[in-house]
């Protein structure tokens, strides 16, 4: 499960049970050790996991994971476990949980707040984390950071 930008590229083996229809992805931030007791079937609601993708047919076992095009966030773990689906809707045993990192290795803007609305003097307040995963020996000092407005007329609508 290689990381790609703000992606994860996931894969899975085929399912050996031969009425298999299709799978579900689950994800969560965090590992959870879960392992499913005997005749625990599919991702029970208590392990925090969230189903991300559903699959129709038992030959699609790649997914990419870029959050439904918003991308996953830098310096977090990111957990998956798969589920095989069969004809009535039931699912099987969860695969074994699988985790991949998006190392920390650009600044993260972390909150925006208006300060002040006045069309002349207004004012926002912008914070960012640093970057703790920099590869320095890839990307050198000196560094800095570039911070763009871009100011909208009032006659345009923000729709």
């Amino acid at each position: 499960m290689p990381p790609l930008g703000t992606s994860i590229l996931l894969n899975w083996n085929r399912s050996e049970c031969p009425n298999a229809v299709g799978y579900y992805l689950y994800r969560k931030e965090s590992e959870s050790g879960f392992v499913p007791g005997y005749c625990e079937t599919g991702v029970p609601g208590y392990t925090g996991f969230t189903r991300i993708a559903e699959f129709q047919g038992i030959d699609d076992t790649l997914y990419t994971d870029n959050n439904n095009g918003e991308g996953l966030i830098h310096g977090i773990n990111y957990c998956y476990l798969a589920t095989a689906v069969f004809p009535d809707g039931s699912e099987g045993y969860a695969s074994n949980e699988a985790c991949a990192y998006l190392k920390n290795d650009l600044p993260i803007i972390t909150n925006v707040s208006v300060e002040s609305t006045d069309v002349q003097n207004g004012s926002m307040y912008v914070a960012w984390s640093k970057p703790s995963e920099l590869d320095t020996i890839q990307f050198p000092k000196p560094y800095e950071y570039q911070l763009f407005r871009k100011i909208i007329p009032q006659d345009q609508s923000l729709n």
